[in-house]
């Protein structure tokens, strides 16, 4: 398969757009270690391959964005529009308004701009089908399609999320161990130093290289401390919060639709 080869994890990787050193920093590992795994000379590690297969598994269900409908040319001929632009409402048609960019009730799920753009599509759909005025069945229609994209969109986010806490793990639990190897070493290393006054030369250079690498251990275990799991949870737990409230107004847009058909505001 492409993707267990190291090759065709260095494709995956460039693939999801994340960068060498974005992935270097995810692993816990250098830049120069995940390069030359990419290109076959060192083992690729096995919690980078199960972090960019899961990845690519959320990129493949992420949905693409709606892109408006290209605003056909009408024929003279066989197609003539009643009017020069769609109307949302009319002075004598005002059952059919739709009040898509000024709806409250959607503001806290769906942004300003969100909606601004679920009416432009509309706009764009009924003057392909003949310049018709728009209905509220429509704008709850067209509403709901965004809704549902972006409750997807949602759901791998906090997959996401989830996926990075697993590699968090991991990584945390490499950290404390080659913090251990080091501390261990370094005081091997100094024992020996004042114990044998003729080695100090060789042995101090070494005990210098390796408190720098300590001090580096305990600054990436920073990253890890209480504090920064508690952050990652509370993205976690607003990203749930977040899903629910839009899968609470996807089923109240569903129930007007399916009842008598009115406004998409809710009182």
């Amino acid at each position: 398969m492409l993707s267990k080869l190291p090759s065709g994890m260095a494709l995956v990787r460039i693939d999801l757009g994340i960068t060498q050193q974005q992935l270097a920093d995810t692993l816990g590992i250098s830049r120069a270690a995940l390069s030359m795994a990419e290109r076959g000379t060192r083992r690729y590690p096995q919690r980078g391959l199960a972090y960019l297969d899961g990845l690519r598994e959320i990129a493949m269900r992420i949905p693409q964005a709606a892109a408006p409908p290209r605003r056909q040319r009408p024929s003279v001929a066989s197609k003539r529009p009643l009017y020069n632009r769609i109307h949302f409402s009319s002075r004598n048609n005002k059952a059919d308004k739709v009040h898509i960019a000024t709806v409250r009730a959607l503001e806290p799920v769906l942004s300003a701009g969100e909606i601004r753009a679920a009416g432009e599509r509309l706009r764009d759909r009924l003057y392909n089908e003949g310049k018709r005025a728009a209905t509220s069945q429509d704008g709850q229609r067209e509403l709901l399609a965004t809704l549902e994209q972006k409750t997807a969109i949602t759901k791998c986010r906090l997959e996401v999320l989830e996926l990075e806490k697993v590699a968090a793990l991991g990584r945390a639990t490499d950290i404390k161990a080659n913090l251990t190897l080091i501390t261990a070493r370094l005081k091997a290393f100094r024992q020996i130093y004042k114990a044998y006054p003729d080695m100090r030369k060789r042995y101090r250079r070494k005990i210098a290289v390796l408190y720098v690498k300590k001090l580096r251990c305990q600054e990436q275990l920073e990253k890890f401390n209480k504090p920064a799991i508690q952050k990652r949870k509370l993205q976690i737990e607003a990203l749930q919060l977040e899903l629910e409230n839009q899968l609470g107004l996807a089923e109240h847009i569903k129930k007007r639709m399916d009842g008598c058909g009115g406004g998409v505001v809710a009182e």
